[in-house]
């Protein structure tokens, strides 16, 4: 049985914020469980994109990562987010 991929309309917004902050999206793929996509960064950092607008940001000096979301999502999409670290749970909750 084929899986359909979703289109997930955060990943453009979130690519775009990034890359105005100045990180390099080394590589984008669609999630194994087909709820988001993952963009991993030049400097390691992975960030898992969902299609319900949730972020989840990994890897080494993510702080950087979270904070260039928290300050860039909402100009670019005019819209509630949540950007979670996981190693300290709910970075942020807009709505």
């Amino acid at each position: 049985m084929a899986t359909t991929e979703k289109a997930n309309h955060w990943l453009p917004v979130v690519v775009e914020a990034l890359e105005a902050a100045g990180f390099i999206v080394q590589s984008q793929r669609r999630l194994p469980n087909n709820y988001g996509d993952q963009i991993v960064l030049k400097m390691g950092q992975v960030v898992d994109v969902y299609d319900s607008g949730m972020l989840v940001c990994n890897g080494p000096n993510r702080k950087v990562v979270i904070d260039a979301c928290k300050q860039l999502w909402p100009q670019k999409s005019g819209s509630s987010f949540r950007v979670i670290d996981p190693k300290g749970g709910y970075e942020d909750d807009q709505g």
